[in-house]
């Protein structure tokens, strides 16, 4: 009972009284079902969570690379440029 409370402050604080309420209702659904429909329903919130961080960093690694790109491009560029002048 206490960590439904300490959940429902959390929730509160991020998502909104409205948000709240939403969680709390599929928070009493999950726990008013079987063991086996919650462990199923827990291993593919993992797997969820597991393909977000991979995705996560994928896109970061494709943001450093062109990153590096750009600050390359912007060398020869600038390089280009300041060999005209000379």
């Amino acid at each position: 009972m206490l960590l439904l409370l300490l959940m429902m402050m959390m929730m509160m604080m991020r998502h909104g009284v409205s948000g709240v309420l939403l969680n709390v209702q599929r928070l009493l659904d999950t726990l008013a079902q079987d063991e086996a429909e919650v462990r199923r329903r827990l291993v593919e919130m993992t797997r969820t969570i597991t393909v977000l961080r991979v995705n996560e960093k994928i896109l970061a690694r494709k943001y450093t690379i062109s990153h590096q790109g750009e600050t390359g491009l912007r060398q020869v560029i600038h390089l280009t440029t300041y060999c005209r002048s000379c």
